[in-house]
Order: structure tokens, then C-alpha cells, then sequence
């Protein structure tokens, strides 16, 4: 498209409209962050062992309530709960050299059901009153109880998602 072509050009964050004299429209987003409901880390179980701690980079771009969940994508049915609540797993939030988080989890907070996928919130937390939006880092750490509870409801994922701040 050349610049004789564009008519005028509609700035409003985080998308700009540019509209030419044939018609054509392209819409650009100045906005890099991912879809905000998207999930912001996924970890294969099957990449992970107990006794062993897994690290991975843990991106935050928004503010609000956050959760580190296990999901499954086999779900129980709406309303049923997963076999056995007894949990050990431990999960550390670190960025720029300091620990933002460390919690040991016993028993999971929540279950959570949809069409395609369920499972049960272990960890809770507020960006940025728990943890600064920063470079972080998530590390989990589980046990042999967990795998028990893991493989029994075949859970398939860790994942850190964003939640509604309602």
C-alpha cells in the first residue's frame, strides 16, 4: 500500500486502523502481550519427576489474580470430585533474586469444570500485591503422594493462568 493510498490512519491503543482509498483495511496491534485468559505457563507432567524440581520462566503481563492449576483433559463429570486430596507439592515464585512466594500445598483449593478440560487450583496469587510483574521464575517440587493423585485422575498439565479479578 502506498502512501498515496492511505486516507487516514486511526490511532487508538492498542490497535491503529489504517484504511486505504481501495477499501482495503489492515488492523496492527501495538499490544505484544498474549490474549489475557490464555494460559501463561503450561508444563507437561510427563516432562517432570518426583523429588525433582522443575524450573521454568514464568511470564506475567497483567495485573490481578493468578492460579497455578493442574488440569486434565479427560474431564470428571460437572459436580463429581477427584479421587484423594492429599498433596505434596511445593511451589516457589522468584524474581530478581528474591522469593516472592513459597508455600508448601497439602490439599488443593478448587475444582474447576468445563466442556473441554477440568481440574483443581493448588496456588493463589495477586500480581502485584503477592508477586511484582517482573522476570520470574516458577519452580515446582512434588512427591510421591502427588503422583499417586496425579496418575489416579490423569492429569495431564501444570499451568499458571490469569483469573478474573471479579
Amino acid at each position: 500500500m502506498s502512501r498515496s493510498e492511505i486516507r487516514f490512519l486511526v490511532k487508538s491503543l492498542p490497535y491503529f486502523v489504517l484504511a486505504s482509498s481501495i477499501g482495503a483495511t489492515v488492523i496492527y496491534s501495538l499490544d505484544s502481550r498474549p490474549p489475557k485468559y490464555d494460559p501463561l505457563l503450561s508444563k507437561s507432567i510427563s516432562e517432570m519427576a518426583p523429588g525433582l524440581t522443575s524450573k521454568m520462566e514464568l511470564p506475567i503481563y497483567y495485573d490481578g489474580n493468578h492460579a497455578v492449576v493442574i488440569v486434565t483433559p479427560q474431564p470428571v463429570p460437572i459436580g463429581q470430585t477427584y479421587a484423594m486430596n492429599s498433596l505434596d507439592i511445593g511451589i516457589a515464585i522468584e524474581g530478581n533474586e528474591k522469593q516472592h512466594l513459597d508455600v508448601k500445598i497439602q490439599k488443593f483449593l478448587d475444582p474447576f469444570w468445563s466442556e473441554r478440560v477440568s481440574g483443581v487450583e493448588l496456588l493463589r496469587f495477586k500480581v502485584p500485591d503477592d508477586v511484582p510483574m517482573e522476570e520470574l521464575s516458577l519452580k515446582i517440587t512434588y512427591g510421591e503422594l502427588t503422583k499417586r493423585f496425579l496418575d489416579a485422575n490423569k492429569f495431564t498439565d501444570f499451568m499458571v493462568i490469569k483469573l478474573s479479578d471479579e
